[in-house]
């Protein structure tokens, strides 16, 4: 009898341990993989999330924000994670894994303005309505862009603003140099003498590729920046600054282009395609080096109008005019910038660029764009088969 009660006793005492031990070290293992679950290099904090110090001080807040975080050993006791691009830490359950990092960022060519800001300390500083930081104290920075009481600047690798009530303090520097001029040079045709294109072009306007190639490959060994047109409209209205060397490409009407894209897809420069809308389909051009605006749907006609050579939007009737341009908007996407034909333009033809929704309209006048131009009659150098490079330097210098 008694050997049966011990082996009862064994037989309960090892029921005991094996199936109700404590689970310590199963919740302890879970989690660990629940921490590391939200560890990554990249992490995207939720709303309204609190910024601690080593002490687990608050010293500010993010939301809707990337952080990078600092790359350390996760264990079950790891409760916060240092984020090194803000310089604190954020409880672990407040952030999740990204997956695809999105960088918001101006061009790099953009050249800070000569004012050094100070901020009031847990400014809000913001990415977009509903992304910010917010820290408890001062920063400083030298903005790049300055719009409608916005000054923007470049914080943890992306492009956030402050508005101008939560500005402390700002003072005058004198650090960096910009450009107070820009050279806007306008070609046509570039024809591949090769491919016997030069029988069909016979004009000034006429470059051969080997004269085109020499001006983008001068532009690309001397470090010039070609800029945008939204780099230049911004620049005319006071809101960016722009590298000394800086110039903008142009090319009007839409024949014989696929050269000038192969060129400056080999030097990497950037220019704009002032397209003949019923020409082709702007699809016909597609290149990450060529952006593409309106030359008329179907006004680039010689004689439409008593007035010089005659372009259509000089004399004809309003609604004749802003049908055209609405179908060349809308064709691209609802370009807000313009060229005119045969560089000729009249108040009849500004206030119906106006009233279609452009910005600015390009014409001649062979001389440097300088701020505060008329934005509806913004100069530009015609390139021509008979100047030398010396001629296209002088221009853009």
């Amino acid at each position: 009898m008694k050997k049966v009660l011990l082996i009862v006793f064994i037989i309960l005492v090892c029921f005991l341990f094996f199936f109700l031990k404590p689970k310590g070290k199963k919740v302890v293992s879970d989690l660990s993989k629940e921490i590391k679950s939200h560890y990554s290099e990249y992490v995207k904090a939720g709303k309204g999330v609190k910024v601690y110090d080593k002490n687990e001080k608050v010293i500010g807040e993010v939301s809707n924000v990337n952080l990078k975080l600092k790359n350390q050993k996760i264990t079950s006791k790891t409760q916060y994670f240092y984020a090194e691009n803000i310089e604190g830490y954020v409880y672990y359950k407040d952030v999740e894994k990204v997956d695809d990092l999105v960088i918001n960022k101006l061009p790099e060519q953009y050249i800070p303005f000569n004012v050094d800001v100070t901020l009031n300390s847990n400014a809000f500083i913001n990415i977009d309505d509903k992304s910010y930081y917010k820290f408890d104290k001062e920063i400083n920075f030298n903005p790049v862009k300055i719009d409608d009481g916005k000054y923007y600047f470049i914080f943890d690798n992306s492009l956030v603003y402050v508005s101008e009530s939560d500005i402390k303090d700002k003072k005058d520097i004198n650090k960096y140099d910009s450009t107070s001029a820009i050279a806007v040079v306008n070609y046509h045709y570039v024809i591949n003498v090769e491919a016997g294109e030069k029988k069909d072009c016979q004009q000034s306007i006429c470059l051969t590729d080997s004269q085109y190639d020499e001006q983008m490959k001068y532009l690309k060994d001397n470090g010039y920046y070609t800029a945008s047109m939204e780099d230049l409209e911004l620049w005319i209205d006071g809101k960016v600054n722009l590298p000394l060397k800086t110039v903008v490409i142009t090319i009007d009407d839409g024949w014989f282009v696929s050269r000038n894209i192969q060129i400056l897809e080999k030097y990497g420069l950037h220019a704009t395609l002032f397209l003949i809308g019923h020409l082709a389909s702007p699809d016909d051009y597609k290149s990450d080096s060529l952006e593409i605006h309106s030359h008329t749907w179907d006004m680039h006609n010689l004689g439409e109008c008593p007035i010089k050579r005659g372009g259509a939007i000089l004399c004809k009737d309003k609604e004749y005019i802003l049908n055209d341009l609405k179908k060349s908007r809308d064709s691209l996407n609802g370009s807000v910038y313009f060229a005119y034909p045969f560089y000729e333009y009249n108040d009849h033809a500004i206030e119906a660029l106006k009233e279609a929704g452009f910005h600015m309209a390009f014409a001649g006048g062979s001389r440097k764009v300088t701020r505060g131009v008329n934005k509806f009659i913004v100069p530009r150098f015609g390139i021509t088969n008979t100047g030398s490079l010396n001629e296209f330097i002088k221009y853009i210098s």
